[in-house]
Formats: C-alpha cells, sequence, structure tokens
C-alpha cells in the first residue's frame, strides 16, 4: 500500500510538473506588442525572382511570411511576393491560420474601396491584398487588407518604404476579425531586398568652366533606370536618361550658363523608385593674367619705371562675381637706402568690380617703380583679394649699369 501512494504521489508530481512547463511555454510565446516571439525569427530567403522577404504580424492571427524560408516544403508549395518593373506587387504571403494572401493583380478585383491592385507610390504601399480563404469564411470576414487609408476611413494609416532602412514601416487594416497588421514588428519585419539603386562613389563631377559657358556633368550609377539633374539656381533636367545601360554611364552637357555659385544635385531611382542622391558644387575663383607677364627696366639713374605696361586681366571661374583688389609683392626688389624713395606698384584700377571684368573687360595697368638698381631679373607677385597670385617677370639685363657724378 505505501508502494502505490508513493507511485501516486510521484505521478501528481510528473503531471503538475508538465502543467508548470506547458505553462511556462506559453507565457514565452506571449511577449509584448501583442503576443510577439521573444526569440529571434529565422531569415527568410527570397527566391531569386522574389525581392520582398520577412514577417508581418497581427495580434490576431499571428505570423504572416512574405517568403518561403523552409528548404523542406519550398520545392512543393514556393511562395513570395515581389515588386515588379512596374511597381505592382505580385504574389503570395502565406498565415498558418488564414492560409494564402494574394497580391496578384487579377485576384483583386472587387475590393471593397478605391483602387484594387497593389502598387508601390513613391514609397507608399496603395491598394489591397486578399486572404484567400476570406471567400468563403463564415465569421464575417471577406478577406480583404487595405494597404493604405481609404476615402472611407477615418484612422490614418499605411505602409511606406523606409529608404534609411529597406524596411516597410506602418500598418495595414484587415477588419475587425484580423485587425492591424504590422509590417515592423519588434521581432520580425517586412524588407526589400531587390537592387538598390547605386552612385558610384565619386563619380559625380561637373567641371570647372569660365564663367558664362556651360559644364559638363559626369556620373556612373548601378540598378538605376532613371535619374534627375537639377541646380540652385534653377537648372532643371528631368529624366535625362532611361534605362539601366543608358544610365549606367552619362556625360551630360548642361544646358545653362553659370553666372553664379551653382551647386548641382543628381537624383537616381531603380525600378521600383527608390532613390540615392548626390551633391557637387564646383568651387567659384578666377584668374589673373599678365600681358605681357615679362617686362623691362632700364635704370638711368637711381631708379626707373617697368616699360611697356604690364595690363593685368581677370578670368572668373564657375560663377564667381566678387570685386578684385590688386596688391603687389615687391620684396624681390631691393630698396634704395633712406628713407628718400621706395619700391612703388602703380594700378592704374587698384580694382574691378565684375561688370568691368566680365562684362566690358576692363584690365589694370601696372608699372612697377624700382628705387634702386639690379642686375638681371625679378619677380614681382600680382595677387587678387591676396589670392590666386600671377608672376611678373622684370628683367634688368645683366650689365652693371654705370653712375656719373651730377
Amino acid at each position: 500500500m505505501e508502494q502505490i501512494i508513493k507511485n501516486k504521489f510521484f505521478k501528481n508530481w510528473v503531471l503538475v510538473l508538465i502543467i508548470l512547463f506547458l505553462l511556462l511555454l506559453i507565457a514565452y510565446s506571449f511577449g509584448e506588442k501583442g503576443g510577439q516571439s521573444d526569440y529571434a525569427l529565422p531569415v527568410a530567403k527570397a527566391a531569386i525572382n522574389d525581392n520582398i522577404s520577412g514577417y508581418a504580424w497581427s495580434d490576431n492571427i499571428g505570423w504572416i511570411g512574405f517568403n518561403c524560408i523552409d528548404p523542406d516544403t519550398c520545392s512543393t508549395s514556393n511562395y513570395g511576393v515581389s515588386i515588379g518593373a512596374d511597381k505592382k506587387l505580385s504574389g503570395y504571403a502565406w498565415s498558418d491560420n488564414v492560409g494564402w494572401i494574394s497580391f496578384n493583380e487579377n485576384e483583386l478585383s472587387g475590393c471593397p474601396t478605391g483602387v484594387c491592385r497593389a502598387k508601390l507610390n513613391g514609397l507608399e504601399l496603395n491598394g489591397w491584398a486578399k486572404a484567400l480563404a476570406g471567400m468563403n469564411a463564415d465569421d464575417g470576414w471577406d478577406g480583404w487588407i487595405s494597404l493604405s487609408k481609404q476615402t472611407t476611413d477615418s484612422i490614418n494609416y499605411g505602409v511606406v518604404l523606409n529608404e534609411n532602412t529597406n524596411f516597410f514601416e506602418g500598418y495595414a487594416w484587415a477588419g475587425e476579425v484580423v485587425g492591424w497588421v504590422d509590417f515592423n514588428p519588434a521581432y520580425g519585419g517586412v524588407e526589400f531586398i531587390g537592387d538598390f539603386p547605386v552612385i558610384r562613389l565619386g563619380t559625380f563631377q561637373v567641371a570647372s568652366v569660365v564663367t558664362g559657358n556651360r559644364p559638363r556633368a559626369v556620373w556612373e550609377t548601378e540598378h538605376v533606370v532613371s535619374c534627375d539633374l537639377v541646380s540652385d539656381t534653377g537648372y532643371e533636367d528631368l529624366d535625362v536618361c532611361h534605362n539601366e545601360n543608358q544610365c549606367e554611364e552619362m556625360d551630360l552637357l548642361v544646358d545653362m550658363a553659370v553666372m553664379e555659385e551653382t551647386t548641382y544635385t543628381i537624383t537616381c531611382f531603380n525600378d521600383i523608385g527608390m532613390s540615392v542622391t548626390e551633391t557637387h558644387t564646383p568651387l567659384r575663383y578666377f584668374e589673373l593674367n599678365g600681358s605681357p607677364n615679362r617686362v623691362t627696366i632700364d635704370f638711368s639713374g637711381g631708379g626707373a619705371t617697368t616699360t611697356p605696361v604690364s595690363l593685368i586681366g581677370v578670368t572668373s571661374w564657375n560663377g564667381f562675381n566678387s570685386n578684385i583688389s590688386f596688391s603687389a609683392d615687391l620684396s624681390q626688389l631691393p630698396e634704395s637706402p633712406g628713407d628718400g624713395t621706395t619700391n612703388l606698384a602703380i594700378f592704374s584700377r587698384p580694382s574691378l568690380s565684375f561688370a568691368e571684368y566680365f562684362t566690358a573687360g576692363t584690365r589694370s595697368a601696372l608699372e612697377v617703380f624700382a628705387s634702386y638698381h639690379f642686375i638681371g631679373q625679378k619677380t614681382v607677385a600680382v595677387e587678387g583679394n591676396g589670392l590666386y597670385p600671377v608672376s611678373i617677370i622684370i628683367d634688368a639685363g645683366n650689365i652693371e649699369p654705370v653712375y656719373e657724378e651730377i
């Protein structure tokens, strides 16, 4: 009798432990956010023709898989959802509780309201999907899943593709039976895994040009079917290339003369409308030129002035349009003893405005007075606004001058 009681006691404890284990397992399976599993889901690998992968979540029906991941079953019931070049969705998702969910346009006719086909407009999903089992359901659900707010809805909702993460975000609405479908749950997520648009690093350049001319823009891309080129000065050329081969390497003459500093922006799109953007701003600057840049000086006394006159001109690049003030570095010239005379750079126009040097082509005449004789050559550096010097060579010959007392 004692042995029988011990056996019954042991069996009861085993039963209690089993029940506790099952209760813990159930509790573990329901975490925050409507009972999503705390453990990491297996990564959904898309088939070669699919470009959407992962899981959405409904509090009422659980996980919805967007791509088959089980090697044992995919061979017989392979499925997946894709976005095509026309941006329309196609294929099937799967729910263990409601079965096949179709995104095929031919199975979406007769939707409750609005446009039926499922499509990516910009980065927003529009239209409907449908759980096929809902057509024969006896619980009042018709199987329709709205991917974005309909005109009859009072609550704002929708599903949007985040270009930075490549995951869809937001909620679809599947009626009272299924409820909200979360496309970015804590332990799942629906991801676009197709070909992302790429502008190859460092390839987008807009060539430097003399102000008033038109530059060329070049770039290289991958998985891009169209590009838009615009500038902050009003230039706009939309859809400058129309397919992947054409967009791969572009060399475009910008049909707008550069008259001010300009920032160019290239935006390229893949076949579902995802975009990538690069900007380039050519450096504004100017160049000085001397004509002639070699002058002579003939010492007949203690000092002399260069001949002929050197004309200093300005060339503006990439829309530079500021005033230019001239200065000269005379440090290579020897100074005469005492305080009576000193070296001088004499500009006929100490400064030029943009209208003067660009529109009128005005130049400033430069004469250099050397206060003390020298032989050979000396260099005077002429600068505009303290930048971009041009060298003027002063040639005194190689004969030591002879000075006579007066």
